[in-house]
């Protein structure tokens, strides 16, 4: 009896085995022969476990037969039924083999699209949203995002790829600027991080959780490079078979090395931007330069012509008629002349080339007169709003152009307000860092003072933003602008040192900053008026050399009016025959500094060399720097610029006349 019940106990392990192996088998819809062969199995083992309880049950005895022949099958049975679980098992472990190699595969292609993408794409919004396309395109994933963030933590960028309505919510929510929790959690994280529809958020209804609770399985990585995090990137797929937990292993690295592809390629484009943009900025600094010098060769023949119109109208005036046509003419004339001064200086000051007068300066003061004067020039329907901060620092720039600067930037600010508006002026301590000086080549380190002047008009587009520096370029009617405005600040605030920025958009007002270095000075106290002298005159000899003739005959008229003997030269070589040729030589040396040839100051050192007591006037259509370059070692006061009135001609000779002999030339 007992080895009828260990038979009995062999078959219902079999059963057991069976009911098992068919029932996985049909999980895993896995049909065919073997599944065939053991369903027969398991009807056999119920047959011949039927017919031993009848017979147990002492019922009948009409199966013993069959039973004695069926019991010795039973063994055999059993382990047919493991042989056959066992290939049925390593049958499925190749076939998902294939599908996991032939699944990484359609993932590696994908990879390697967006590798040549990479190699030719220059833009990062289509680079991301290629990307994304691509990776849908595989059966591997249903959906495929991706968002680029700034250092704080707001979106710059986003692309995604996929119909489901999943992707649709974290799309809206990531334009919206509302980061789902993947996100967060991938920004902290150095490898891929896997979320699935349970944990993937927080239950907070009105945060993210609205966004991804229909999400299926997530893997999210950060795209970064260098240690810098550019942003995130992710894939979903609905959940799937058993082959997804041997996948996502393989998926998540490879998806990691994508993103660290990705991150080298932005920041490829990165640096490529910079220098892009360097370039542009040296492209431009090299434009201005040659404008530069066009307008201070420009404002130098001008200043040629002022002088003599406002030398003989100085002239003239004091022997015109009280009332009349003459005088009338005269004095039109005259202010005629001083508005093309003001378009010299302003072409000056825009080629870096004016004579500046810098004195210290206290800010916070100077805006609150300024704001006296603004409010007198703006409209009603613009409101001015003028804030220096506590404690502001001290600068050293010229009063007088650092007002105009100031004063051609409210104006172009009302102008970009039609319909009226805000106008602010902000004044502040700030500190520039090195990094400022690599992003700005006009930029550099150090304390500065910060003058900012806001507007909420129209703003400006890149291509006007691109030109708005340039003389004579100008966005207003016919009539109503010359171009020179902002020019002449760009000019002044680059002359005195400092560094001027535009930032400006469509419809949301401009904003211009003028960096200007801060300085531990005290200020300059104000300088007290100087009484008016007749024009002085004398006996002595001048030599007066002068390449433009009208500007020759004017000094010697007004030379000779105030008593002086006076010799005429339109360039070295005469001037050097009429020194040598005078039986007495000249007190005073007149010359102009630059000449074709020969140079006012070379003449002076062959002229000097000759005669060492002989005394030099430079005079020159070039101020600042231009002039300062031809004449390095000579007293500033041997330089007389140009327009100049017979007043200042005569005080100048007469102060050159009385002052030491320069020494520069003995």
């Amino acid at each position: 009896m007992t080895w009828h019940v260990a038979l009995d106990a062999v078959a219902l392990a079999g059963i057991v085995v069976a009911v098992v192996a068919v029932l996985r088998m049909r999980a895993r819809r896995a049909g065919g022969v073997v599944r065939w062969l053991l369903l027969a199995t398991l009807a056999a083992y119920l047959f011949i476990a039927g017919a031993n309880t009848v017979e147990h049950l002492g019922l009948t005895d009409a199966l013993d037969p069959f039973e004695d022949y069926a019991e010795i099958l039973f063994f055999p049975f059993a382990l047919f039924s493991l042989y056959a679980l066992w290939v049925q098992q390593e049958l499925l472990r190749r076939t998902q083999a294939e599908r996991l190699a032939e699944h990484l595969n359609q993932v590696l292609r994908s990879i390697q699209q967006i590798n040549q993408l990479i190699v030719r794409e220059v833009d990062r919004q289509s680079l991301l949203t290629q990307s994304c396309s691509i990776l849908v395109e595989s059966p591997s994933f249903s959906g495929a995002w991706a968002v680029l963030l700034d250092d704080g933590r707001r979106v710059t960028i986003s692309a995604e790829a996929g119909a489901t309505e999943q992707l649709r919510r974290v799309a809206e929510a990531i334009d919206q600027g509302r980061l789902p929790e993947c996100i967060e959690r991938a920004l902290g994280a150095q490898a891929t991080v896997r979320i699935a529809a349970a944990d993937r958020c927080p239950p907070d209804p009105g945060a993210t959780d609205a966004i991804c609770s229909s999400c299926g399985v997530t893997l999210v990585t950060r795209i970064g490079h260098a240690g810098h995090a550019y942003g995130v990137l992710a894939v979903s797929h609905e959940a799937r078979d058993p082959l997804a937990a041997d996948a996502e292993k393989a998926e998540a690295e490879l998806l990691g090395e994508l993103a660290d592809d990705l991150g080298l390629a932005l920041h490829k484009l990165a640096l490529e931007h910079e220098k892009e943009e360097a370039e542009a900025q040296f492209r431009q600094a090299q434009k201005m330069e040659a404008v530069g010098r066009l307008a201070g060769g420009l404002a130098h023949d001008l200043r040629n012509q002022l002088t003599v119109i406002n030398g003989y109208s100085d002239l003239l005036l004091p022997e015109a008629p009280a009332e009349g046509l003459w005088r009338e003419g005269l004095e039109e004339i005259r202010k005629a002349a001083q508005g093309s001064e003001h378009l010299v200086r302003r072409l000056l000051a825009f080629s870096r080339k004016q004579e500046l007068h810098p004195e210290v300066l206290d800010v916070g003061e100077l805006l609150r007169e300024l704001q006296k004067t603004v409010s007198k020039t703006v409209r009603e329907d613009v409101q001015v709003s003028v804030h220096a901060a506590e404690d502001l620092g001290r600068i050293e720039a010229d009063r007088g152009q650092l007002d105009q600067a100031l004063i051609n930037l409210v104006i172009n600010a009302q102008d970009a307000m039609p319909n009226g508006g805000t106008l602010a002026i902000e004044a502040s301590n700030v500190d520039l860092d090195a990094s400022c000086g690599e992003a700005h080549q006009e930029m550099r380190a150090g304390p500065h003072v910060l003058i900012a002047v806001s507007d909420t008009g129209v703003g400006m587009d890149h291509a006007t933003r691109e030109h708005c520096f340039d003389p004579f370029f100008t966005t207003k009617e016919v009539g109503k602008g010359t171009g020179l405005g902002l020019s002449m600040v760009h000019g002044f605030v680059r002359q005195s040192g400092g560094a001027v920025y535009v930032y400006s958009e469509p419809g949301l007002g401009t904003t211009f900053k003028l960096y200007m270095p801060r300085v531990d000075k005290q200020k300059t106290p104000p300088q007290a008026a100087q009484a008016v002298e007749p024009r002085p005159g004398g006996t002595e000899t001048i030599l007066v050399v002068e390449d433009e003739e009208s500007v020759r005959r004017l000094a010697v008229s007004v030379l000779r009016r105030c008593g002086y003997t006076v010799m005429g030269a339109c360039g070295a070589d005469e001037a050097v025959a009429l020194f040598r040729g005078a039986s007495a030589g000249p007190h005073l040396l007149l010359t102009d500094v630059i000449m074709p040839s020969v140079s006012g100051p070379e003449l002076a050192d062959r002229l000097t060399a000759e005669q060492p007591d002989l005394k030099v006037l430079y005079m020159s259509g070039y101020s600042g720097p231009s002039a300062d370059r031809h004449i390095a070692g000579r007293r500033p006061a041997d330089l007389l610029p140009k327009p100049f009135s017979p007043d200042q001609l005569a005080r100048a000779v007469r102060r050159a006349l009385d002052g030491p002999v320069s020494t520069s030339h003995l």
